[in-house]
């Protein structure tokens, strides 16, 4: 161990884990670090996940994992958020995720921020229309996670980012990625 190391942040998706099968050894390294002393933090970009169905996920592999020390991208975003004291939001995003954001006023006519996470139901012509005049309109994007694809399920996919540049480019309205300003602080 390098002197002065106090902790480590694992990747879950595709270094603790990759499809859903946890990798030879990596629960026992956890267990072992722990051991240790180190601290450790778990992260994942993935927005559908909260931070508590994360936990209860790694735990029911094996991994010892405490709340406290799950991010997730949509924890992430709803801590932001909350540094913002919005007036009102429309949280684009399917699953657990959507747990992180109980405490914020929805408001689908007239948000003051539009947070997009993976809303696969939602990315249709409608729904990015009205999200595309909402921020003609003064709305401010912010995005969960920049990433443009995702192969995490074996074939290629859209992912969150590939919807924010396209309503970002047809705006001209920039967004705030979360999951990027947690590394930056």
């Amino acid at each position: 161990m390098p002197q002065g190391l106090r902790g480590i942040i694992f990747d879950i998706d595709g270094v603790l884990e990759y499809q859903g099968e946890v990798y030879p050894y990596a629960v026992d390294t956890i267990h072992r670090l722990r051991n240790r002393g180190l601290i450790i933090r778990f992260l994942t970009n993935s927005t559908l996940k909260s931070r508590a169905s994360c936990t209860r996920i790694l735990r029911e592999k094996g991994f010892t994992a405490f709340d406290n020390e799950v991010l997730t991208a949509s924890y992430v975003t709803a801590t932001y958020l909350k540094l913002l004291h919005p007036r009102s939001c429309w949280i684009m995003l399917d699953g657990d995720g959507r747990d992180e954001f109980q405490d914020f006023q929805q408001d689908y006519e007239n948000p003051e921020y539009i947070v997009i996470g993976d809303n696969r139901s939602c990315f249709d012509f409608d729904h990015l229309n009205k999200v595309l005049r909402l921020l003609l309109n003064g709305s401010k994007l912010i995005g969960m996670q920049s990433e443009l694809t995702d192969t995490s399920m074996g074939k290629a996919e859209l992912n969150v980012g590939s919807w924010i540049g396209m309503l970002e480019r047809a705006s001209g309205i920039q967004a705030v990625y979360t999951l990027v300003l947690t590394f930056a602080v």
